[in-house]
């Protein structure tokens, strides 16, 4: 399959209402999804392979604006923008998530999004937020930092983690898709206990006794920042639409993958782990 393809293949299926995981709706919750059925992670030849981020050519980055702005230009009204443009939009920057823009591509995406505000001012919010996904939420680039408290009520930086691996979960126990992938993290926890991995959550309850309740009772011992609903400031900030949604990122904070697949969770973690200890050998500290 070629790249225009992927991306337009994930556009037919957000148009059709299947975007990944559970969507974000007004009110901030959304009916519970009944849970996929998903083997433990695995790394033997069974399990998929690995698909990493893969630097596109520029004559494909052509070809996929110029497909968003075809689209585009469909919206002939504000409902228009909001409705059917963010649908465009979200396809679009879900494609990028697999994908690992240049500098320079990453500009004349950024150029595209600026003239499309300047043809639909009253989109700004919507627009804006889904530039600054492309300029910093894409694979390559240094994740921005979160502050905010853990349901302890302590404050907490993701920047505190530089130096490890990190595996960021948007996650919520209203998420049934969400609650799938706890046995995988129960699973992470325990193989990356003596490693510099660490596992990191984003919750999206409106209740914190139902976060700390679900995290004592399935066995997640990692951080959490408590974010009170799937329109908290750090979802917002990440331009998170769908749950769950992971980010892993290097050791120097770089996002390295957005979503992967939860049977190729640890397959990620266990191929990073291997570039810093390569890395680590080749420039051993004194």
């Amino acid at each position: 399959m070629n790249t225009l393809a992927k991306w337009t293949c994930p556009l037919a299926i957000v148009l059709a209402g299947a975007c990944y995981g559970v969507n974000r709706v007004e009110g901030g919750t959304a009916a519970d999804a009944p849970a996929p059925a998903v083997p433990l992670a695995s790394t033997d030849d069974t399990a998929d392979p690995l698909v990493a981020p893969t630097r596109p050519e520029d004559a494909e980055v052509d070809a996929w604006l110029a497909r968003l702005d075809s689209l585009m230009t469909i919206p002939e009204n504000a409902y228009d923008i909001f409705d059917k443009g963010r649908k465009q939009l979200r396809a679009f920057n879900d494609s990028l998530r697999g994908t690992l823009l240049s500098p320079e591509q990453t500009g004349r995406i950024l150029a595209y999004m600026d003239e499309l505000l300047a043809r639909h001012p009253e989109a700004r919010k919507l627009i804006t937020e889904h530039r600054h996904l492309v300029e910093n939420l894409t694979p390559g680039k240094v994740a921005p930092d979160i502050v905010g408290t853990d349901i302890d009520g302590v404050e907490f930086r993701l920047a505190d983690y530089r130096g490890n691996i990190v595996v960021l979960f948007f996650t919520g126990e209203w998420c049934a898709p969400c609650r799938a992938a706890y046995p995988f993290q129960r699973r992470m926890l325990k193989r990356y206990r003596d490693e510099k991995v660490v596992l990191l959550g984003v919750n999206s309850d409106r209740d914190l006794e139902t976060v700390k309740e679900a995290k004592e009772r399935e066995g997640l011992h990692y951080r959490t920042w408590w974010d009170e609903s799937t329109r908290g400031p750090i979802a917002e900030s990440w331009v998170v639409w769908a749950w769950p949604t992971t980010y892993i990122l290097d050791g120097q904070g770089v996002i390295r993958h957005v979503n992967p697949d939860l049977k190729q969770l640890i397959e990620v973690v266990d191929a990073l782990l291997r570039e810093q200890r390569a890395a680590d050998s080749a420039h051993p500290t004194m």
